[in-house]
């Protein structure tokens, strides 16, 4: 079987119809936009990872918003299969609007096996995936008939983040679903192919420069991918001495109608300052300002030089724009690429 990547993620799948045969397996990423429109539309397993306030320019409120999402599902059968965030309370609500088979997975930590099992249970799913503590450390499990197998330790894992957590989760859900046997999937996931030219923008270091880190995470276009990004810092430094207030967060572009209430928490706990760049930054200074320190930035090149000029050892430089691109840039590659050539000039 070939496997090919397609959908949002830039390459169309329109492109791929003509030499796809019915041994392959396409994984689709759909947008909104792109669901909103679909009328016969039946993925054989469909995939919900979160759900947050987005492109509210467009869909105007939420409700809208969520069913153009919840049409992933719309036409699937018993036959079908649904993969749902069971630690997300939006996502979990769409099991009782499906007739496709439901599988869950969850990023909650448990102490036992017995723990994991009775969220599944409670959900009525025979076959899911989560965390749990074992003698070694936090392992990924994945769970069929209340059988368990142990994939891999969350430390063996290629990618960094919390996020990248979830998506590793619901990756192994998909695996386990096709028939993928255990050690197939951690080698699977042990050996991801990182070259992809969207990972290059997600949560990606950069450079180390005086002891400071540059990350860039410019696919992060709305707020839930900044905050995953944030959360991920923390998570990665709530054992290191003065790990707090360390983050030089450059934010802002094209706001498709954000909230950024939901970062309040993470900001106060995390960072040191708010490099805001692009479009409509009097939203982000008007909901987040008030607990931080706000520079405002006419270029990307501003918004590095600024942070270089103030950040310290042990600090990090986050572009996590929270926002679309098309105020400054063609699209979140570019911006990121405008970030890494700022970072590399430091460097010279």
């Amino acid at each position: 079987q070939n496997v090919v990547v397609t959908g949002n993620i830039g390459v169309p799948l329109a492109s791929k119809v003509s030499t796809l045969t019915d041994k392959d397996v396409t994984v689709v990423e759909t947008s909104s936009f792109q669901l909103e429109t679909t009328v016969t539309f039946q993925p054989d397993v469909s995939v919900i990872l979160n759900f947050s306030p987005d492109h509210l320019d467009r869909h105007k409120t939420m409700e809208a918003y969520f069913n153009a999402k919840r049409k992933i599902c719309a036409n699937q059968t018993d036959s079908d299969w649904i993969v749902l965030n069971a630690a997300d309370s939006n996502v979990i609500s769409i099991r009782n609007n499906t007739k496709a088979r439901r599988v869950f997975f969850t990023d909650t930590v448990q102490d036992t096996n017995e723990g994991i099992k009775t969220i599944f249970r409670e959900l009525d799913s025979t076959l899911g995936v989560g965390l749990r503590n074992h003698t070694n450390g936090i392992g990924i499990y994945n769970y069929i008939d209340n059988q368990e197998n142990l994939i891999c330790n969350i430390t063996e894992l290629p990618l960094v983040g919390s996020h990248n957590v979830r998506n590793i989760l619901a990756a192994i859900a998909v695996g386990t679903i096709f028939g993928v046997p255990p050690g197939d999937l951690r080698k699977g996931v042990l050996e991801f192919d990182q070259t992809d030219p969207a990972l290059q923008h997600a949560f990606k270091k950069v450079n180390v420069i005086n002891g400071v880190e540059y990350i860039n995470d410019s696919k992060a276009t709305n707020v839930i991918a900044t905050y995953a990004a944030l959360e991920s810092i923390e998570k990665l430094g709530m054992h290191v001495k003065g790990s707090k207030n360390r983050v030089f967060l450059i934010i802002g572009g094209y706001d498709k109608g954000n909230n950024y209430e939901p970062l309040e928490g993470l900001v106060k706990r995390n960072v040191k300052s708010l490099v805001l760049l692009g479009e409509h930054t009097q939203h982000i200074e008007k909901a987040l300002g008030g607990s931080v320190e706000t520079y405002h930035t006419a270029t990307m090149e501003q918004a590095v030089d600024y942070a270089f000029k103030h950040a310290s050892q042990g600090d990090i430089v986050l572009l996590s724009p929270a926002n679309a691109s098309f105020d400054m840039y063609s699209d979140y590659k570019e911006r990121g690429e405008a970030f890494k050539s700022a970072v590399n000039k430091l460097n010279t």
